[in-house]
């Protein structure tokens, strides 16, 4: 980006510690130093930087040495390098640019607090690495722990759209990622909940195929008035087949008496109520012995 030089009024230059990447503060000696020989400064055409609101850039040693000298004049202009961006990611971004490119270098602390901010405002590594003039397996280093957190919530929400029937596809849209990548997410996260849950729910263990049956199931038909034949049936030791219990020649006899006790009861109620009482006693001692 090539910034346009003008005279700006030095009073109306502003300070915004949260885009500046020296955090450390100033060196008093160096303001002092700079005061002293401006001229000089403004002569080799190394002016401060700023932004089209007046926000500093990059010179803060240099703003600092100008207002050193001229605290008898705080309406003075000075040269300044002015820079057309407006949003606080892009102050940001190009502070940290002009700040690295020459001049003292930042500290190390100041890197890795620039490249967080970088990153949480969207840039990509190689980007960051290249703002700073840094490798970038240094700022993957400086990233980790954001990058660890940033994995974690993704997988957080991948694993719950999961487990309300989202697809993959949908679940990549949402999180930003490819489907693949998804895929291999839910691989790790099933293994990570074994204990309770099962690849099988995914289809996805090895040498899973799609079974090909008939999810209808009929019973086999039988004659009118006949039991099932359940002699092939499974059944569990002591347990008596339902069937074969009620045929026992035995029961049905007990069966057919006390049908005819009942029968009989309710014929004395209809004709002789009156000597229905002691049938009632008789038939219930009946039963009670029958049962037993």
């Amino acid at each position: 980006m090539i910034p346009e030089t003008k005279q700006v009024q030095l009073s109306q230059i502003v300070f915004d510690e949260a885009i500046y990447p020296r955090k450390g503060g100033h060196d008093p000696a160096l303001v002092q130093k700079y005061a002293e020989c401006i001229a000089n400064i403004e002569a080799a055409g190394k002016y401060i930087a700023i932004a089209t609101d007046n926000t500093l850039l990059d010179g803060k040693h240099r703003w600092l040495a100008y207002r050193t000298a001229n605290k008898d004049e705080p309406g003075i202009e000075i040269p300044a390098f002015v820079y057309d961006v407006h949003d606080t990611h892009a102050k940001l971004a190009l502070a940290v640019e002009l700040n690295s490119a020459h001049g003292y270098q930042l500290t190390i602390s100041d890197k890795k607090a620039a490249a967080i901010s970088l990153y949480n405002y969207g840039y990509q590594q190689e980007t960051i690495a290249k703002m700073l003039s840094v490798g970038l397996t240094k700022v993957n280093a400086w990233l980790s722990d954001v990058l660890k957190a940033k994995k974690d919530d993704e997988n957080r929400q991948i694993w719950d759209m999961w487990l309300a029937c989202y697809t993959e596809t949908e679940i990549g849209e949402a999180v930003g990622l490819v489907q693949t990548t998804v895929r291999d997410r839910l691989k790790v996260l099933a293994k990570k909940f074994s204990g309770t849950f099962s690849l099988k729910h995914l289809f996805q263990e090895e040498g899973w195929t799609r079974p090909l049956y008939n999810v209808w199931s009929f019973a086999k038909k039988t004659n009118a008035g006949e039991p099932p034949d359940n002699s092939k049936s499974p059944q569990s030791p002591g347990q008596h087949n339902h069937w074969d219990m009620w045929g026992h020649p035995f029961i049905r006899i007990k069966l057919t008496i006390i049908n005819l006790i009942i029968i009989r009861i309710i014929i004395v109620n209809l004709m002789a109520p009156k000597q229905a009482t002691w049938l009632h006693e008789s038939a219930v001692i009946i039963l009670l012995r029958w049962r037993a």
